[in-house]
C-alpha cells in the first residue's frame, strides 16, 4: 500500500500537473481547439481545483496530529517497581562508589566516554595521563568546590564528573563489585554524538547491573537548556546495548533510568517515558557555585515527582533529594515515588551509620 503524500509532495505534484495542463492547452490554442478566452477560464478553473484539494490535504494533515497527540499512550504495560534486584533504597553516585550494603542498592558511576581529570574534553583521543591520575583531579575539585551551607543545610559542589572513564567498569565487574544484583550503572556523554562512543567503550560483559542510568542533568558540565538531541541519541544508544546483551546472553537487559534536574522540562521527561524508561528526580539544583544538594532540593524534588506521578502513573519513579530520616522517605511515597535515593546526607557519618535502619524502612513501607 503507498503511503500518503505530505503536503510538500502535493506541492511539487501540483505545480507538475500545473505546468503540463498549461502546455496542452497552449498547444490546443495555437492550434485553434479553442479560444485564448476560453483557455483563461480553464487555466483559472483548474488552478482553483487544486488549491481546495491542497486544502483539505492540510486540513487532514492538522486533524490527524491533533488526534495523536490527544491519544493515551500506547506503551507496554510496565511493573511499578523496577527488577526485584533493585532495592527500594538507592545510593546515588558517587557515594554508591565508596558506600553500601546488602540492604541498599549501589549506583556506580557517574562515567563517561574517557578519564576526566580536568574540565577540557578529550573526545575520541586516548589519555594515559587522565586515566592514572583522575583521582588526583577529583580530589583537588572536592577540596577546592565542596562547600556546606549551614544556613540552608545544603550543600554545594562543582566536581563536574571527575571519573576515570568507562573502562573501569570491566575491573569493577572482575573484581565482584559490580554485580546482577543490588548495583546501578550511571553514564554520563559530554555531546550528543559521544553516547554512542561511552556505549562502544562500555562493551559487552558479564555480570551487568540491574539497571543502568542515563545521567541528562549534570550543572556543572552541561550548560545549554535543549535537550532534546542529547535524550534521543541517549536512548537510541543504550537501547541498542541493551539489545545487544539481551541477544548475547539470553536474559532480560539491565532497566533503563533517565535522570533530571530539578528544572527539567516536561517534553523532555516525555522523551524517557514514551521509550519505557524509569525516572530519577532529581539532581542538583543549579546554582552560581555550582550544584546545591540537599535539604534545599527536597522541595524541588517533591514537586518534580508529584508532577511525574500523576502525568505517568504507569512508570517507576526514584525520588531524591533531602532525604535525611524515615519522614524524608514517607514524603517521597505519598508524593508518588516507588524508590528513594540518597546521597548528600552520608557526608555525616551520623546518617552513614543510620543507612541500615533507613533502607528497612524504605523496603517495609515501598509503595505496591
Amino acid at each position: 500500500m503507498e503511503e500518503p503524500l505530505e503536503v510538500s509532495d502535493w506541492d511539487s505534484t501540483l505545480r507538475d500537473i500545473s505546468a503540463k495542463l498549461t502546455a496542452m492547452i497552449t498547444l490546443c490554442v495555437e492550434n485553434q481547439l479553442f479560444t485564448a478566452r476560453e483557455f483563461e477560464s480553464y487555466h483559472a478553473q483548474c488552478l482553483r481545483m487544486m488549491d481546495e484539494q491542497q486544502t483539505r490535504l492540510k486540513e487532514e494533515q492538522q486533524r490527524e496530529a491533533s488526534r495523536q497527540a490527544n491519544e493515551p499512550y500506547k506503551l507496554r504495560k510496565l511493573s511499578r517497581r523496577i527488577p526485584a534486584e533493585v532495592g527500594a533504597l538507592i545510593v546515588a553516585a558517587p557515594f554508591g562508589n565508596y558506600l553500601g550494603g546488602s540492604e541498599v542498592t549501589r549506583t556506580f558511576g557517574t562515567f563517561t566516554a574517557y578519564a576526566r581529570r580536568t574540565d577540557q574534553i578529550h573526545q575520541g583521543v586516548y589519555q594515559p595521563r587522565d586515566e592514572r591520575f583522575w583521582w588526583f583531579g577529583m580530589l583537588c575539585r572536592y577540596l577546592m568546590t565542596v562547600r556546606r551551607q549551614r544556613a540552608s543545610g545544603g550543600w554545594v559542589n562543582r566536581m563536574g564528573l571527575r571519573n576515570p572513564g568507562v573502562r573501569r567498569v570491566s575491573h569493577l565487574v572482575r573484581s565482584g563489585r559490580i554485580r546482577h544484583s543490588n548495583t546501578v550503572l550511571s553514564l554520563y556523554a559530554l555531546e550528543p554524538d559521544e553516547w554512542t562512543t561511552v556505549f562502544h567503550r562500555l562493551g559487552v560483559f558479564w555480570p551487568y547491573p540491574a539497571a543502568v542510568e542515563l545521567n541528562f542533568s549534570c550543572p556543572n558540565v552541561r550548560k545549554d537548556a535543549d535537550l532534546s538531541e542529547f535524550i534521543t541519541k541517549g536512548i537510541k544508544a543504550c537501547n541498542d546495548w541493551r539489545q545487544l546483551l539481551a541477544e548475547r546472553f539470553g536474559s532480560p537487559a539491565p532497566h533503563p533510568i533517565a535522570k533530571f534536574g530539578p528544572k527539567a522540562q516536561l517534553g523532555h521527561v516525555d522523551q524517557a517515558v514514551r521509550c519505557n524508561y524509569a525516572l530519577h528526580l532529581c539532581n542538583t539544583l543549579p546554582v552560581t557555585k555550582g550544584g546545591l544538594s540537599g535539604t534545599p532540593l527536597k522541595t524541588y524534588a517533591l514537586q518534580m515527582v508529584q508532577l511525574a506521578a500523576h502525568n505517568w502513573p504507569h512508570i517507576p519513579i526514584i525520588g531524591g533529594g533531602g532525604i535525611k530520616t524515615v519522614e524524608d522517605v514517607q514524603d517521597y511515597y505519598n508524593a508518588g515515588a516507588t524508590h528513594v535515593s540518597i546521597a548528600s546526607a552520608l557526608f555525616d557519618r551520623k546518617y552513614r551509620k543510620a543507612l541500615s535502619g533507613l533502607a528497612t524502612y524504605a523496603k517495609e513501607h515501598q509503595p505496591s
